[in-house]
């Protein structure tokens, strides 16, 4: 019953074009049936907090890219949602969600790519509070995920409950690892609260894999990407001024690796790498290393001379 040609059909059974159609339409009717009886697959249509943490870091990156306001908009949609109906009464996290009901701890990974997602908001300019959280969420992950034997972060919460062992989770794959996701996460925290604790978490993390660099290169991607922003120099671009989420969007048209992004249209003194910054009736472009600034610039491509220069 796959020819489309009903025509041929008709004619073979010596059938008008209608009395075809309506034999069809009965057989199909007869086979459905039939197969409403059977069991049907199962469908997986929950959601996972890590895969779709990942999803709003691509819409960051695309609306830095392309400058359609609307994967901005979608990635603060998706993360409020995950903020309110995937956030525990304690502040942790849930894994997954379906139907109205959030359930199962959330693991590493969902932490890690969560945290992940908050400070890339931030970066593109949706606001303190997406940064503020991802700390939350760190200091919350260093708590009940750190081994401090290894320096390292277990896939599993100490909430948990421990079967045979808690696995660590290093090797990058299609999907780059939880660890080296949260030691990149950790290295741009430090940079934005002055927390050091952050930053010598991760550089054992990454002191711990990098003798794996040689034999497993493919498989440590994302750590070699941690390791050039401990060689540098990586560049924190401090944008203040009421003009400051403009210059901010121009610059990050461009491709600029390694770099910490920060901005506020008013004078923010809860962020570290904020403090004393802005100036009334001037929007400037602050660039630094390490918290030792260059005198401040008021266009992108005074600031691009001195990064590209540099």
């Amino acid at each position: 019953m796959r020819n489309p040609d009903i025509q041929s059909l008709a004619d073979k059974y010596k059938l008008s074009i209608a009395e075809v159609e309506k034999q069809i339409k009965h057989d199909k009717e007869i086979l459905m049936a039939d197969r409403s009886k059977r069991i049907r697959p199962g469908l997986d249509d929950k959601s996972l907090l890590s895969w779709n943490a990942q999803m709003i870091r691509g819409y960051c990156d695309a609306y830095t890219a392309l400058g359609n306001d609307n994967y901005r908009q979608s990635a603060e949609k998706a993360m409020d949602f995950i903020l309110a109906n995937m956030q525990k009464p304690d502040g942790s996290l849930y894994h997954t969600y379906k139907n109205g009901v959030s359930k199962i701890n959330a693991y590493l990974d969902d932490y890690a790519f969560m945290i992940d997602a908050l400070i890339r908001l931030y970066e593109i300019g949706s606001g303190e509070r997406y940064l503020l959280k991802a700390k939350e969420f760190s200091d919350f992950t260093i708590q009940k995920f750190e081994d401090t034997e290894s320096g390292m972060f277990f896939f599993t919460s100490s909430d948990d409950e421990v079967l045979v062992s808690r696995k660590t989770e290093i090797f990058d794959n299609v999907i780059p690892s939880s660890n080296s996701v949260m030691a990149r996460n950790l290295f741009k925290l430090s940079h934005y609260f002055e927390e050091e604790n952050y930053k010598n978490i991760s550089k054992q993390m990454l002191h711990n894999t990098k003798q794996k660099f040689k034999q497993y290169g493919s498989s440590m991607s994302n750590w070699g990407l941690l390791m050039m922003s401990f060689i540098g120099p990586t560049y924190e671009v401090v944008i203040c001024g009421s003009d400051a989420q403009n210059l901010l969007t121009d610059m990050q048209s461009e491709y600029l690796p390694n770099i910490i992004w920060a901005s506020d249209t008013t004078d923010n003194q809860k962020l570290s790498i904020l403090k004393d910054r802005f100036i009334k009736g001037k929007t400037l472009i602050y660039v630094c290393v390490n918290n030792a600034c260059q005198l401040p610039v008021d266009s992108k491509e005074a600031a691009l001379k001195i990064i590209l220069d540099d």
